[in-house]
């Protein structure tokens, strides 16, 4: 897949990020709601890193542990600083 899919999607995985990002502490029902709608997601792009013949999915190092990135679109992928 090499396109970045549906604009409408992509708008509303934004906005539950916004919702996100502006939930009171604790306040787990945005977050439900991106997570639903990311594991609805037909295709998920991830960056490939290591050799061809064994790549691995590009991840990063958090607190809670190192978390796989993974991205709605191949733009964002393109730019991994901003939001998936």
């Amino acid at each position: 897949m090499t396109g970045d899919g549906d604009t409408g999607t992509a708008a509303e995985s934004d906005r539950l990020d916004a919702a996100v990002r502006a939930a009171p502490a604790g306040d787990t029902t945005a977050q439900i709601a991106l997570w639903r709608r990311v594991t609805a997601l037909e295709h998920w792009f991830f960056i490939a890193r290591g050799p061809a013949d064994r790549p691995r999915p590009y991840a990063a190092a958090a607190a809670q542990g190192p978390m796989i990135c993974l991205y709605s679109r191949v733009s964002r992928a393109a730019r991994p600083e901003s939001s998936a």
